[in-house]
């Protein structure tokens, strides 16, 4: 990184580093500092943290339904002790992204994946590859755009996906997104789902 990107990034002001140019003790940390590249450190600097909410020791909750935004646990009563695992199990094999962020907040990405991983078997392909894609994308949205290209926009209007919508918002404003749903003749309920995706 250059001094100017140093500074715009990370705050340090340029007299701090000329400063640690000259120390013996800091003058390393500088080099380091000039020698990541800019990329790189945005994408870290982006990188949302994943520390849970709930310790990895904690293995029952009381179940809170006005955390997430599907009720999938009808058969249990708010304030109702659950598995944790079995709360997380039930909320991946019918996955959102607003749910599978909820989760990694509460719970984090180590324990979420564990259940995924252990689950794989018994989920639909779609299911999963649907999940972990979203995993991905509530870790790292810089890295997964890279990973993985935008479905053509009539796949992205009739399915509707979180992630799929931020990315349209990118190119298009939420109007035209609105119109492009319309002129693809996008079904209410896909088109009620852009309209909360995109918060209106």
């Amino acid at each position: 990184m250059t001094t100017q990107e140093i500074h715009t990034l990370l705050n340090i002001p340029t007299s701090t580093l000329s400063d640690w140019d000259r120390s013996t003790k800091r003058n390393k940390l500088a080099k380091l500092l000039r020698a990541i590249n800019t990329e790189e450190v945005v994408t870290l600097l982006n990188k949302k943290s994943t520390r849970p909410k709930f310790s990895e020791k904690t293995q029952k909750i009381k179940l809170n339904k006005k955390l997430f935004s599907k009720d999938l646990l009808w058969l249990k009563e708010d304030g109702e002790e659950i598995f944790i695992k079995e709360l997380i199990s039930i909320y991946l094999n019918i996955p959102n992204q607003e749910d599978t962020s909820k989760l990694i907040e509460l719970f984090g990405e180590k324990r979420v994946k564990n259940v995924l991983n252990k689950t794989q078997d018994l989920m639909n392909s779609n299911d999963y590859q649907e999940t972990y894609e979203q995993i991905e994308y509530v870790l790292n949205p810089l890295e997964y755009r890279k990973k993985y290209a935008l479905p053509i926009i009539e796949v992205v209007l009739h399915n509707p996906k979180q992630r799929y919508i931020d990315l349209l918002q990118e190119e298009y404003s939420d109007e035209e997104i609105l119109n492009l749903a319309k002129v693809n003749n996008v079904n209410l309920s896909s088109s009620l789902q852009i309209k909360k995706m995109l918060k209106m």
